[in-house]
């Protein structure tokens, strides 16, 4: 959970300032009575109460998001100013951003430019800081330096990408490996597919709730 956690840290971190300075009708929308936040799921947690939370799970439901307010998700906020109350929750996607939107002539224009600049974030403005999180866990849990890394991302299909390929040459130590990747990396947060002929760990994750794939 917590390579989950700081990858999605890393993924929210000032990508409302992003989307603001590149997208025109959200900067239309980020005005003097509100503002938007990109935050993750933990990081809102630690700072509510547990009737702000429950007012919040209200808010999501009402929006007609399934899941309630939870740890490791990716989150969209419109704030505001004056009294500092959330007036929209959702998880982080193109298609609950455009939906906050009351002019439905831009709406479908808003999804397909924000699907883009989802996909910019990650593989370009934050791909080394993501790349980063990545190889300090492995560094960390496995002591291993010495590995390919790829991160792809998928906006259209929710789905944060990366596969690590690792050159072990000791059978004991690929074992250990593989045993170890296993533990650490369970199925209800990652999408696990391991090709062991080529030493690969290829890894899913869900940036944003599945109800919001589009």
């Amino acid at each position: 959970m917590e390579l989950n956690e700081n990858i999605l840290a890393t993924f929210c971190d000032s990508f409302d300032d992003y989307l603001i300075s590149n997208n025109l009708t959200m900067k239309r929308a980020d005005t003097v009575a509100y503002r938007w936040l990109s935050i993750t799921s933990n990081e809102l947690l630690t700072n509510i109460s547990i009737f702000k939370r429950f007012a919040l799970n209200k808010l999501l439901k009402r929006d007609g998001h399934v899941k309630m307010l939870d740890t490791n998700q990716a989150l969209i906020l419109r704030i505001s100013e004056n009294s500092n109350d959330i007036s929209y929750i959702a998880p982080l996607s193109p298609i609950n951003i455009a939906e906050t939107f009351s002019n439905k002539d831009e709406y479908n224009k808003v999804v397909v430019e924000l699907t883009d600049l989802f996909s910019q974030w990650v593989k370009k403005d934050q791909y080394d800081n993501i790349r980063s999180v990545i190889a300090d866990y492995w560094e960390k849990h496995f002591g291993i330096t010495d590995f390919e890394l790829k991160v792809t991302y998928t906006a259209k299909r929710n789905l944060l990408g990366f596969s690590v390929k690792t050159n072990l040459r000791n059978k004991k130590n690929i074992k250990k490996y593989y045993r170890y990747a296993k533990a650490l990396f369970p199925k209800s947060t990652y999408n696990l597919n391991i090709d062991k002929s080529n030493q690969i760990l290829n890894f899913e994750i869900s940036t944003y709730d599945e109800s919001d794939i589009y």
